[in-house]
């Protein structure tokens, strides 16, 4: 049965008078007086059934009972004189973020510190793995993905379209004109086929296969700042790169890619909280470093469209 805690100037009043000797030295201390003291110990003994000081003259000396329940006293004390000197900490939780390589490299880590910034309370655990067996096996909390849409059964939010420009490096761009580009100009990526921009307007696409195919957006942009031909670019995958003048946009017309960039989770995540914050934050972080095309209508607001 619980029963009320003693009452914690009692206490206070029986480890100075402990300490002391002396019930006066004890109510001088405390800012009490030698009333108070003496009414102090007398609930202590009532609730405890015993003596606790012997009164010999004007000084004091503890009983057997006495000297035992100082040291328990003194121990909680110091317990509790600990936990209010030190600095609350804030209670920390970890995000995994999974991403395939490209995006984890040029979305996201650039991004980290701002992050990091923001929410420092949140540790980040940043891999490149973004598969859907990763999710529901809790291998990672988070997936950003470039795609079409989320798989079934996965929580998702849309956080960004993507459009793609013709680009290289500097050197290649002053010879070449993509109105008369061949196939050997070309680098291919098999994530954004150059079909994509050919497929709009009046473009023509030369006959043959593209001079080299490679399997990802981001070694297309690699080879093309080697200066072995021309790629098709991810807008916000090739901001740091066009920034630096590593690669130069050969127009000023883009086209809009099929796909678009997505946070997908398992609604079973006991991660909801910090997902939602790293959400609206990489949103407006994107947002902030582009501004939409003409024809790009904006985001919706943040909303499952998927799940």
């Amino acid at each position: 049965m619980l029963t009320r805690p003693p009452s914690l100037r009692a206490v206070a009043a029986f480890e100075a008078a402990a300490r002391f000797e002396s019930f006066s030295k004890a109510a001088e201390e405390l800012n009490l007086t030698h009333s108070a003291i003496s009414h102090a110990i007398r609930s202590l003994e009532q609730r405890l059934g015993a003596q606790l000081f012997l009164r010999i003259g004007r000084r004091v000396s503890l009983t057997h009972e006495g000297a035992n329940l100082v040291k328990r006293v003194r121990a909680s004390l110091a317990l509790l004189t600990d936990a209010m000197d030190r600095r609350p900490q804030l209670g920390r939780s970890r995000l995994s973020i999974g991403a395939d390589a490209g995006v984890a490299l040029r979305l996201i880590a650039p991004r980290l510190r701002a992050f990091k910034a923001l929410h420092p309370e949140i540790d980040i655990d940043l891999r490149s793995v973004a598969s859907t067996a990763a999710l529901r096996g809790s291998e990672i909390d988070l997936a950003v993905r470039s795609g079409p849409g989320a798989d079934l059964g996965l929580s998702s939010r849309l956080i960004a379209h993507e459009r793609l420009w013709p680009v290289s490096a500097p050197g290649i761009a002053q010879a070449t004109s993509l109105q008369e580009a061949s196939n050997s100009s070309l680098i291919e990526s098999l994530e954004h086929p150059w079909s994509l921009w050919f497929s709009h307007g009046a473009r023509k696409q030369p006959i043959g296969a593209p001079a080299l195919v490679v399997d990802t957006d981001l070694l297309a942009m690699e080879v093309a700042k080697s200066g072995l031909g021309v790629c098709l670019a991810p807008a916000i995958l090739a901001k740091k790169d066009l920034e630096s003048g590593a690669l130069v946009r050969l127009c000023d017309e883009g086209v809009r890619a099929s796909s678009f960039y997505h946070l997908d989770w398992s609604p079973m995540s006991t991660k909801g909280h910090e997902i939602e914050l790293f959400i609206a934050w990489l949103r407006q972080a994107i947002s902030a470093d582009t501004s939409p095309a003409r024809d790009e209508t904006p985001l919706p607001p943040l909303q499952v469209y998927a799940a």
